[in-house]
């Protein structure tokens, strides 16, 4: 088994984005974790405030450090999820994520830390 980060990006196109009333997306997230929790797959999850709360931090090659306000890139992180489980049923798990929260998401596994693999 092996831990992976669902990240739920949203862009202004997203289908998310152009609903009035999320209702639906929620109740649809909500049952996904029960499902994800039901399955033993479930770490956590957590959807992140408005993308004006975010700050990015940028260092430079000698190291120094800007802040600048609001988030990175062109999409907007607004939500994660993190499983455990095998490779092929974490795309599955990523592809219903997309689903139920109408948003592109990204997959990633986490990496081995040497530690972990004494």
């Amino acid at each position: 088994m092996a831990h992976f980060l669902i990240a739920a990006q949203h862009r202004e196109d997203s289908p998310f984005n152009q609903l009035t009333d999320h209702t639906v997306v929620w109740e649809a997230l909500t049952a996904l974790d029960e499902e994800m929790r039901d399955a033993g797959v479930f770490v956590f999850s957590r959807g992140l405030e408005p993308p004006d709360a975010a700050v990015t931090f940028s260092a430079n090659a000698a190291g120094e450090v800007v802040a600048m306000p609001g988030p990175y890139g062109p999409t907007t992180l607004a939500g994660m999820w993190i499983i455990d489980c095998e490779p092929g049923e974490a795309e599955a798990w990523a592809a219903r994520c997309a689903s139920a929260h109408l948003c592109d998401v990204e997959l990633r596994p986490f990496q081995t830390h040497v530690s972990e693999q004494l």
